[in-house]
C-alpha cells in the first residue's frame, strides 16, 4: 500500500512539474510576443500610409489650392478654377470642384442682399468645403434648401466660406477679406478637432518638411507636396510643449474674440458646430468662450467619430454624403430650437 502511494505522489509530481514546465514555456512565448509587438509597434500614420499602399492611387489631386505670399491665411481657394478631385493619399470617388468667382466653392451670389434674404456664411476646413462630396451635398447646401422649404416670404442663403486646410484663425481671417462684405444675418463656424492649429508654425513646419525628400517619398499626400501626417504629427507635439491653454488662447479664442466683435457690428448671431474634436478640454473650452460671449451658441454633432458608413473611404475620415445629412438636420434643429430663423433680423431692413 505504501509503494502505491508513493508511485502516486510521484505520479502527481511528474504532472504538476510537467504544467508548470508548460505554463512557463507559454509565458515566455507570451513574453517574446509581447516585446516584438512593442519593438515593431507603429504610429497611426504609419499604419494608414502601409494600407494606403494596398489601394489605388489618386489621378486627380489638389489643384484648386493658390498659395498667397505675406498672407494670413496662406492660401486661398483659386477663383474660377474647376476640376476633377478623387482624393489626396488614397482614391476616392470622384467628385466636381468648382470655386466661384470670389474664391469659393460654391454657386455666385450677389453681394447686395434683398430685404426678404436671409443669409448666413458658413465657415471652416475640409469638412465644409465639402472634400470627397457633391457641392449639393455638403451640409450647408442640404441646410440651405431644407431652410427654403419653411417660407415662400423669405429666402434663404448658405454660402460656403470653407477653405481645405484651415483653421480657426484662418477661417476668421478669410471672413475679414471676403465674408464681412456678404452681410450675414447669421455666421456658422464647422469647428474640427485640428481647429487649434497655430498657422505660423503650421506654415513653418510644412516648409522645413516640404524639402525633405525621405518625408515626401513616405508622406506625399498634397499637390504642394506637403506631408500632413508628418505635419500634424508635429502640430500635436508642438500643442503638448505649449499647454492646451496657451495654445487655445493664442489660437481659437484670439481669433472668435475678433469675431464676436465684428458679428455684433454686424448684428449677427454665430453658431459653432463642433464636428469633430481632439478632446474633452476643447469641447470645455468652446462652451466656456459661448457662455461669456453674447449671442453665441454651441451644438455637438451626435456623430463626431462618423464609423465607416459615414465616412467617404476606409483610409479617409471625411464625412460621406449621409453624415452631412445628420450635420444639417443638427444645424437645422439648432437653428429652431435658438429661435435664429423665425423673424428677419435687423440688418435686412437697413
Amino acid at each position: 500500500m505504501n509503494k502505491k502511494k508513493f508511485e502516486k505522489k510521484q505520479k502527481a509530481r511528474r504532472i504538476g512539474t510537467l504544467i508548470i514546465i508548460i505554463l512557463f514555456i507559454m509565458l515566455v512565448i507570451e513574453g517574446v510576443l509581447l516585446v516584438s509587438k512593442l519593438l515593431d509597434k507603429k504610429s497611426v500614420e504609419e499604419q494608414l500610409l502601409e494600407k494606403a499602399e494596398k489601394y489605388e492611387k489618386p489621378t486627380h489631386n489638389i489643384e484648386w489650392r493658390l498659395n498667397i505670399e505675406n498672407s494670413s491665411v496662406y492660401w486661398i481657394n483659386k477663383p474660377n478654377h474647376e476640376q476633377t478631385f478623387d482624393g489626396c493619399g488614397v482614391r476616392i470617388k470622384s467628385t466636381h470642384i468648382k470655386i466661384n468667382s470670389d474664391g469659393l466653392r460654391d454657386y455666385e451670389y450677389d453681394i447686395n442682399k434683398s430685404n426678404n434674404t436671409f443669409r448666413i456664411i458658413v465657415l471652416g476646413d475640409s469638412f465644409s468645403f465639402g472634400w470627397g462630396v457633391e457641392l449639393d451635398d455638403v451640409y450647408m447646401k442640404v441646410l440651405e434648401r431644407k431652410l427654403n422649404n419653411l417660407s415662400k416670404e423669405i429666402k434663404y442663403e448658405v454660402i460656403n466660406l470653407g477653405v481645405a486646410g484651415y483653421n480657426s484663425k484662418q477661417e476668421v481671417e478669410l471672413f475679414k477679406l471676403k465674408g464681412i462684405k456678404y452681410k450675414p444675418d447669421l455666421i456658422i463656424i464647422g469647428f474640427t478637432n485640428n481647429d487649434d492649429y497655430d498657422p505660423e508654425i503650421e506654415h513653418e513646419i510644412s516648409l522645413k518638411l516640404k524639402n525633405n525628400k525621405s518625408l515626401k517619398a513616405k508622406h506625399d499626400q498634397s499637390n504642394s507636396k506637403q506631408p500632413y501626417s508628418a505635419v500634424n504629427k508635429l502640430m500635436k507635439e508642438h500643442i503638448k510643449d505649449v499647454g492646451f491653454e496657451a495654445n487655445w488662447k493664442k489660437t481659437v479664442e484670439k481669433a472668435f474674440t475678433d469675431l464676436a466683435l465684428i458679428s455684433k457690428s454686424l448684428n449677427s448671431s454665430v453658431l459653432i458646430f463642433a464636428m469633430k474634436w481632439e478632446s474633452k478640454e476643447q469641447l470645455e473650452a468652446l462652451s466656456l468662450f459661448v457662455s461669456e460671449t453674447e449671442n453665441w451658441i454651441l451644438k455637438t454633432t451626435s456623430i463626431p467619430n462618423q464609423g465607416p458608413i459615414l465616412v467617404i473611404h476606409k483610409l479617409d475620415p471625411h464625412p460621406n454624403e449621409k453624415a452631412h445629412i445628420i450635420y444639417a438636420e443638427e444645424i437645422y434643429d439648432a437653428l429652431i430650437d435658438h429661435k435664429l430663423i423665425q423673424s428677419l433680423s435687423k440688418n435686412q431692413n437697413e
